[in-house]
């Protein structure tokens, strides 16, 4: 009897909505979001390498969570594609850490693949990046 065959989806992008960046250049918003991008990698940031890419910034960044008690870990490539005023995050080449495998492998969609809590995290992230390049320094004001 042949078994039954099926195609296994993995989970390749996730791209946040327009964000909007009044007054800013597509030059400020790419700087900006290098250090955002480096930023928001808490204890990996010494690990990320930023770079441009005309009016994209971006850096492979790795991130930890936790899912049903169980620590996990994805690393994805973080971009900020900029344009005069606005901006999308997107995370791409999405990968998670397998202790059997003992490295990366996709994400599938599939029961079970945990590609929901992955999609969530990455919105999150995304929305850190976007606060992060709008949001005006905070600078100490008063006598020095």
């Amino acid at each position: 009897v042949p078994t039954a065959a099926s195609a296994v989806e993995y989970l390749t992008e996730v791209t946040s909505d327009v964000h909007q960046a009044p007054g800013m250049s597509t030059a400020q918003i790419v700087d900006r979001g290098l250090q955002c991008i480096k930023s928001s990698s808490h204890n990996a940031s010494e690990h990320v390498d930023p770079a441009v890419n005309g009016d994209i910034a971006y850096g492979v960044v790795r991130i930890e969570y936790s899912h049903r008690l169980v620590q996990n870990i994805i690393r994805v490539r973080a971009s900020v594609v900029a344009r005069e005023g606005r901006f999308k995050v997107a995370h791409t080449d999405i990968e998670r850490y397998n202790e059997l495998a003992r490295g990366y492998i996709g994400v599938h969609t599939g029961f079970g693949g945990g590609s929901d809590k992955v999609r969530e995290v990455l919105v999150d992230h995304a929305a850190r990046i976007a606060e992060c390049i709008v949001k005006q320094p905070e600078v100490a004001i008063g006598d020095w």
